[in-house]
């Protein structure tokens, strides 16, 4: 289970996300991929990785699923890594900002994940049924305290983009 989302304003630049059942799995296909001559040619083709890793779900377990948005829908990922000492403060206020989030109007899903193997490495998925609803919740989220403190816990940030699921 995986989909393939596309930047819609920068030629290029693609991300994939794939379900696997346990992270065992996952590792085992990677190793297989990488080794199997048919991947080969996709393989040489990618100018660059930025980033590759695997992560399980953190607090509410839910992951991304193809029923929940459309060709339409914007997906904004965010993966970056926190600084130690924050993981507590990250604990408490990440709930209460996501609580804010979904209240915002054309919020359709949030998934969030920890890196498997390293708990300062997040991914957090937010699915906007518009680019314009998106923005207006924006403009409120960045302005409330919780977003603040959230966004001072990061050491540095790994990827952070919005997409579209690349169309068949």
């Amino acid at each position: 289970r995986g989909f393939t989302f596309k930047d819609p304003e920068k030629a290029g630049i693609y991300l994939d996300y794939i379900v696997w059942d346990d992270e065992e799995t996952a590792l085992a296909a990677a190793n297989d991929i990488k080794a199997d001559k048919v991947c080969a040619p996709f393989m040489a083709a990618i100018e660059q990785v930025v980033h590759s890793a695997h992560y399980k779900p953190s607090h509410d377990g839910k992951l991304l699923c193809a029923d929940d948005f459309d060709h339409n829908t914007v997906i904004e990922f965010a993966l970056g890594e926190i600084k130690a000492d924050a993981l507590d403060t990250v604990k408490v206020v990440k709930p209460q900002l996501f609580e804010i989030v979904g209240q915002q109007q054309g919020m359709l899903q949030i998934t969030s994940a920890v890196a498997c193997g390293n708990e300062k490495a997040l991914m957090d998925v937010l699915c906007w049924a518009s680019a314009e609803q998106m923005g207006q919740a924006m403009e409120v989220i960045h302005q409330t305290e919780q977003c603040q403190t959230f966004m001072s816990t990061f050491e540095k940030d790994v990827f952070y983009g919005h997409m579209q699921l690349l169309k068949d």
